[in-house]
């Protein structure tokens, strides 16, 4: 089922992710019984994710180590590079079916971000049925200039915030799927309010 729907996805979206050199996956289910163990290339302190080239730092959307680690023991985790770009998914999750990734640029951003943001919404996501939910501008995260939209396709929302940091940006992005336990509804999507999240993009900071 997992595999039906990131094919999926990728036919819709196209996203840059998917062609990622060198892209790798570790963990998730055997016979969606058995949690198989996480060989990452990057690494994990405490409940913060680095990139192998530490060039940025996000938390993990459920806690991988203290507390309840359930959804995080059944996880699977995405990472990849293609020159300049570094990227990282996580999900789905035990019983949260909702990826959480980023996709973050080693270069500083050309332009406002909002300018980066409606570029890729037209070229990647505004295409067939999607439907644009939600756009806000002039918004910061952690004091950086941001963006943040959410997209609805069949099924689906993609929802994204591009941020931009002195010599980088990244685009911090979730999709969401109605059928998953731990769906924030519409409602949240369109305010802004999907503290799983907000959080997952407030703990990005880039380090170098």
């Amino acid at each position: 089922m997992d595999a039906q729907r990131n094919i999926k996805l990728i036919a819709i979206f196209a996203l840059v992710s998917s062609i990622l050199i060198g892209c790798s996956s570790t963990g998730g289910t055997l016979g969606n019984l058995i949690p198989l163990p996480k060989i990452l290339n990057g690494k994990l302190e405490g409940n913060t994710y680095h990139a192998p080239d530490e060039s940025f730092q996000v938390n993990t959307p459920h806690p991988a180590k203290g507390g309840d680690t359930y959804e995080w023991n059944y996880a699977k985790v995405k990472e990849g590079v293609d020159q300049n770009l570094r990227f990282v998914e996580f999900g789905p999750f035990a019983l949260d079916l909702n990826t959480y990734s980023v996709d973050f640029i080693k270069r500083p951003a050309p332009g406002k971000i909002r300018t980066i943001a409606d570029e890729f919404y037209k070229k990647q996501l505004l295409k067939d049925k999607n439907n644009e939910l939600i756009k806000e501008e002039d918004i910061t995260i952690n004091g950086n200039e941001a963006a943040y939209a959410v997209i609805e396709g069949n099924g689906f929302y993609y929802v994204s915030t591009f941020v931009k940091f002195h010599s980088s940006y990244a685009n911090v992005y979730a999709i969401a799927y109605p059928h998953s336990s731990r769906y924030p509804d519409k409602a949240a999507l369109t305010s802004r309010n999907w503290k799983i999240y907000n959080e997952f993009v407030s703990s990005l900071q880039p380090n170098m």
